[in-house]
């Protein structure tokens, strides 16, 4: 007995048409490849023993490599390892150039406090005019200085210590002036007590 020996009906035929499968959209198509994209991303993401693997074996390369190009473009043929201090190291300034030569506490009459005070004396100062203190005699040569008002001697925050090599202004009578500070408070100079270190 087969299949066209029962009698087929409407309801059959109808059925049988709704059941036919068509062709996917250009819109379902994209949606599966991105899916599938997106799937396989994730899959070669979640891995990280490749991925950190190789990265940082190319960082550590590069990290070397650049490290070795720096140290021979900069240092040229020093090696760290053969300088037992910075006064042994031919190429560089000795670490002791960056400590003050000289240094003193200059109180507000001029006359320089020996307790807080390195290579300067009172016969090394002098006030003059209204608050030009005048430096002469010094033993040492320097390249410049830092000063700052002290506190301790009335100064506050308006009160200002400006250095100058030699004599600009004609503050410091006589010769052989080798600095000045000049202080003075937010509107005249008037003199006050500072601090001072001498580079060279």
């Amino acid at each position: 007995m087969s299949n066209s020996d029962f009698p087929e009906s409407k309801g059959e035929r109808g059925l049988m048409k709704e059941i036919t499968i068509s062709r996917p959209s250009p819109a379902i198509l994209v949606a599966v490849l991105a899916l599938v994209a997106a799937v396989a991303g994730t899959a070669v993401a979640s891995d990280p023993v490749a991925t950190t693997a190789v990265t940082k074996k190319k960082v550590k390369k590069i990290a070397k490599k650049q490290t070795k190009k720096y140290f021979n473009a900069n240092i040229g043929g020093a090696s760290v390892a053969h300088a037992d201090s910075a006064d042994n190291a031919t190429s560089a300034e000795t670490a002791t150039s960056a400590n003050p030569i000289a240094f003193a506490r200059v109180r507000t009459n001029g006359t320089v406090d020996a307790s807080r005070s390195k290579n300067v004396t009172s016969s090394n100062v002098t006030l003059e005019s209204a608050a030009a203190y005048c430096f002469r005699g010094l033993d040492f040569g320097f390249r410049g200085a830092v000063v700052t008002p002290d506190f301790a001697a009335g100064a506050n925050s308006r009160w200002t210590a400006q250095f100058a090599l030699g004599n600009p202004f004609g503050d410091c009578g006589g010769p052989n002036v080798q600095a000045e500070v000049a202080t003075s408070d937010a509107t005249d100079f008037e003199p006050t007590g500072f601090f001072i270190m001498f580079y060279n």
